[in-house]
Order: structure tokens, then sequence, then C-alpha cells
């Protein structure tokens, strides 16, 4: 089982001083946003800076709130305005956001790295004779056996992994954006949302990208009004492409062409083809030509 790590943020000593900070405070209820600009920095340490909207609630700036257990409004005013002074990357307009100086002020020890810690401010003698002894007993082991190991690296490679893979689910959604009539496209921030949260999900961007170009194709050949198709934060909000991953041959022909059926061979009219007749049994035959002769009887009485 893997140790339980602890994760801190160093703020220097000028970091209220610093000019940021200082016009923050001046502003009404600025100290209370500071403290809260201090609390996001040490929510977001470790995930390396990063803080997940994960749909608690009902948007981003009170699920904040409600993790921090402060009020929503100052939330949603410190966010915007570390958005307008650039503080934050990617903002409240996604799912994440990210403290672009978080890296410089994040530390981290494993459990067992602040036992250690704790042990040696209280005995400083006797672990110094166990690193001495230690340290004499793997001079003799070959250097291979030393294994390093950076947390930072990982924590920054994961860090440009997710940088990456926001840009590229943006720049998919984009072009499934541009697909649309240019007067459906209504709620851009919403449809992108929709569309990373089913990605999140396990939802695979082909089966999306295949079921909003069938719909396309679909209400094209239908030659539906624009205003018949639907606006793409509606598509996207409620899944509407799960329609139309696949759609029957009959579904993409314009209404009044005529579906291909498939006939058997002896229906096909093929001129080669020819029906044989069973011959007819002498005495049904006899019965057949007395049962007309009794319906024309039939008929001619009624004529006279």
């Amino acid at each position: 089982m893997a140790d339980k790590r602890y994760y801190w943020i160093k703020v220097s000593s000028d970091w209220f001083q610093s000019p940021e900070v200082k016009v923050l405070r001046k502003l009404p209820g600025g100290d209370t946003y500071a403290l809260i600009y201090l609390e996001m920095m040490v929510l977001s340490a470790p995930d390396g800076g990063y803080i997940y909207f994960e749909h608690i609630a009902s948007d981003f700036a009170e699920e904040l709130a409600i993790r921090l257990d402060e009020k929503k409004e100052a939330v949603s005013i410190l966010l915007s305005w570390l958005e307008a002074k650039k503080l934050v990357s990617e903002g409240k307009s996604t799912d994440i956001i990210h403290f672009d100086r978080i890296d410089e002020m994040t530390g981290s020890e494993t459990d067992a790295a602040r036992r250690m810690r704790l042990k040696r401010m209280r005995h400083p003698k006797l672990v110094n004779n166990n690193t001495n002894l230690k340290l004499n007993n793997t001079n003799s082991l070959p250097r291979n056996n030393v294994q390093k190991c950076s947390t930072s690296r990982v924590r920054d490679r994961d860090r440009v992994r997710d940088k990456d893979k926001l840009k590229k689910l943006q720049n998919n959604f984009e072009q499934l954006w541009n697909l649309f009539p240019v007067t459906r496209r209504v709620g851009k921030e919403d449809g992108l949302k929709a569309y990373i949260k089913a990605v999140n999900e396990g939802i695979k961007e082909n089966e999306i990208s295949r079921g909003t170009k069938n719909y396309l194709k679909f209400v094209k050949i239908q030659n539906y009004s624009e205003t018949y198709i639907k606006l793409v934060s509606n598509f996207f909000i409620y899944r509407t492409w799960k329609q139309y991953m696949s759609l029957p041959e009959a579904a993409l022909k314009k209404q009044g062409d005529k579906v291909k059926e498939h006939l058997p061979d002896w229906a096909q009219g093929d001129s080669q083809t020819k029906l044989t007749e069973s011959p007819i049994n002498p005495e049904a035959k006899k019965k057949l030509d007395q049962r007309l002769a009794q319906i024309r009887n039939f008929n001619n009485n009624e004529v006279n």
C-alpha cells in the first residue's frame, strides 16, 4: 500500500506585498478574497495546481464555495478577478482551472518521510547514528540498485498531458461546431462542457463525431429547415448524437425515394426463369368443368 502523501504551499514573505495581492485586498471584502485565494491554491496543490469541476453543484463557483466553505458570490467574484489578472489559466469557462505560479510554491512528502522528519527533530543524535550505519552498509552495493524518483517531474509530465488533452478536445469540438449552420451555433460553452463530460465518462470521440455527422447528413437529405435543426448546446447536452451513431440506409434517403428491394430470384422477372406447371388430375378437371357449367347456368337464369 502506497504511503499517504502530504502537500503544502510555500508563500514568500513578500507575497502580501505583491502588486496583485495589494490590489485584491483594496477591493471591498478584499481580505476575504485574499484568504480564499490562498485556500484555492492549497486545494490545487495535490493536483499540481489544477482544480477540476466535478459537477457536484450547478457551476464551478458554487462547487468551490461548498468545498472551501465560503460564499458563492465571493468565490465567483474572485474567479473573475483572477482570470482578468491572468493569475489562472483555462478559467471557469471549462471544467479546469490552473494556478500558473503554483509550481514554485508546492512541496510534498510521504507519510514515511514525515515520520522520519519528526523523529529526527525529536532524536537528532539517534537518527544520525542510524543514517551513518545504513550508509556504510550500502556503500558496497552496485549503483544500479539505487533508484531515484523525481515526483516533480512526474507531476509536470501529467500536467502537460492534461493540457494537451484539453487542447485536443477543444479542437475536435471546434470542428464539429463548424459543421452546424451558423444560425444553430448557439451555446458554445455549454456544448463544450457536455462534450468534455461525455469523453471523460469513457465515450469515444469518434463515436460522437460519427453521430454528429450522421445527424447533419440526415437533416440535409431530408431537406429540414434550419429552424428545425437542433442548437449545438442542446445537441450535445442531451446527447442527440447517440441516436445517430448508426442509421439504416432508408433513413439516409430522400423522402419519396424508393428503397431497393431484395426479391428472390423467381420474382425478378428473369426471362430465363420458368415456372413449371403441375398436371391437373382428370377427375379434378371434370369436377371443375361441372362447377363452371353450374355458374354459367346460374348467370343465364339471372339475366332471363
